[in-house]
């Protein structure tokens, strides 16, 4: 009896011991806050059209850009405590994991080849849709205290012909979309 007694001593010492090597070695807190009212989009709501102008093939081979188009999203009747925002462009199966730029949607007869869609800031620093959030390189917009909050971007064209191609991009429609989620800070 004694010595099933010692072994059960045993036994239960050896199971403390791992308890003791998994000791914690700190805390991570996550937080945040959610909101039930956020900023208005306009003036059209949250989706819209950018139309890129017809542009010949020979404007766009070895550019590596052209048809340069300015859009914006624009935020009004924001609540208090919303100090600025950055819009984030999501990945999604359209986005050229190379590039990080917009692939063409239209496919088949009569759709353009070796054409891509490439975003920017209006200072023409591009944006990465590979990337998260914080690292695509859009740039944050302050909230103003009257009067709309404008996010200014350019669409282009982008000859995406393989290196060394000499065809560069066919002619034919081009179409593709980006999904966008704004972050307020």
């Amino acid at each position: 009896m004694k010595k099933l007694h010692a072994l059960g001593l045993a036994i239960s010492a050896a199971l403390c011991i791992p308890l003791a090597a998994q000791a914690d070695d700190g805390r991570i807190i996550f937080q945040g806050a959610l909101t039930g009212q956020t900023c208005t989009i306009g003036p059209n709501g949250g989706s819209f059209t950018v139309t890129l102008p017809t542009i010949t093939t020979a404007n766009l081979k070895g550019a590596p850009y052209a048809g340069a188009t300015n859009f914006s999203i624009e935020l009004t009747n924001c609540p208090s405590g919303i100090n600025s925002f950055v819009t984030f462009f999501e990945a999604a199966a359209n986005v050229d994991l190379a590039n990080g730029k917009l692939k063409n949607t239209n496919t088949g007869t009569g759709a353009a080849t070796n054409v891509e869609i490439a975003l920017t800031n209006a200072d023409e620093t591009p944006i990465d849709l590979t990337k998260p959030t914080t690292m695509q390189g859009v740039q944050s917009v302050p909230i103003a205290s009257s009067g709309p909050s404008t996010a200014h971007f350019i669409a282009k064209y982008f000859d995406n012909s393989p290196v060394g191609s000499t065809t560069g991009p066919t002619v034919g429609s081009v179409r593709s979309y980006v999904d966008y989620s704004l972050v307020y800070n």
